[in-house]
């Protein structure tokens, strides 16, 4: 779908004409076409990552497993964190304790990330592994959400929502 837009000479972009998303008829010279959904005009966010640049990189480092490093880098210190079978946890420490138990507790077989659903301040992240539990050896199947918000570039709160089979 296409949205007619003004350029102005400072990078601001505006738009005239009638409906939400009609072409737009424009007399001014400096016209340009964008799809909508496209990064066609990026806005300062005072050096910071925006939600989309979070999003999407958690999504990389989860691919390939490195859950230290998205936690030192993308993590908010005072991070709230929730999962769906046990207590709340705060602070970047915490949420590491997870990570470790996680990885002491499964052998992961498969582990993938979808694309990010991203709006405001917040992304979902589909998560689908195979893992083992290292204890009872019992091989199993996961699928879940991750609900993430976003504040200063950093992520300040994620929601772990299984699918319930």
């Amino acid at each position: 779908m296409e949205v007619c837009c003004d350029q102005l000479l400072d990078g601001r972009a505006i738009r005239r004409g009638r409906g939400l998303f009609g072409l737009i008829d424009s007399t001014r010279s400096q016209t340009r076409r964008f799809r909508r959904g496209q990064r066609g005009l990026k806005f300062n966010n005072g050096g910071k990552m925006t939600t989309e640049e979070v999003a999407k990189k958690v999504v990389e480092l989860v691919r390939k497993q490195a859950w230290y490093e998205a936690l030192d880098t993308l993590y908010d210190n005072d991070i709230v964190s929730v999962e769906a079978t046990a207590p709340e946890s705060q602070g970047k420490e915490a949420v590491r304790g997870k990570v470790d138990w996680w990885l002491n507790a499964m052998q992961v077989h498969s582990f993938e990330a979808s694309e990010p659903f991203v709006a405001h301040d917040r992304f979902v992240v589909q998560y689908d592994a195979e893992v083992t539990e290292k204890e009872s050896k019992k091989r199993r199947k996961m699928s879940e959400v991750g609900v993430y918000t976003v504040k200063n570039g950093k992520i300040v709160r994620e929601e772990f929502l299984p699918r319930i089979a």
